[in-house]
Formats: C-alpha cells, structure tokens, sequence
C-alpha cells in the first residue's frame, strides 16, 4: 500500500524536524533612552 510508505515517510520526516536543535532566542530589545 503506498499510503502506509507516505505515511511513514511523512512521520519519519517531522520526527526528523523535531529531533533538530531548536534556534538560540533572539537577544533582549536595547533601550536607547538611557
């Protein structure tokens, strides 16, 4: 059946995507009022 081998391949495919680091959080706004 090639629904369960796209269906495998499409879990394999976002464990694949979880599984990667996730990006640093973009650095704190700087205030320039001070």
């Amino acid at each position: 059946m090639k629904i369960a081998i796209l269906t495998l391949i499409a879990a394999s495919a976002v464990l694949s995507a979880c599984q990667q680091p996730a990006p640093p959080p973009p650095p704190p706004p700087v205030h320039s009022g001070k």
